[in-house]
């Protein structure tokens, strides 16, 4: 229990929550903002690796849950 704030558990937990989700988004935005500059550096064949690899560890994620 937090002592510091007068306020009920229930508004802390949304507090939380909200901030979790705001940090997610500002992140989300810091790296579309990046993608330009990262696809320049990495190239076609870059992206294209990047991609298969990506595609293959989702292939086994999905076949780890079914």
């Amino acid at each position: 229990m937090c002592f510091c704030l007068n306020l009920p558990p229930i508004y802390l937990g949304l507090g939380v929550v909200l901030a979790a989700a705001a940090a997610v988004l500002l992140l989300c935005y810091v790296f579309l903002l990046l993608s330009r500059p990262l696809a320049k550096v990495l190239g076609q064949i870059g992206i294209n690796v990047v991609t298969r690899v990506l595609g293959v560890l989702l292939a086994a994620l999905a076949v780890h849950i079914c």
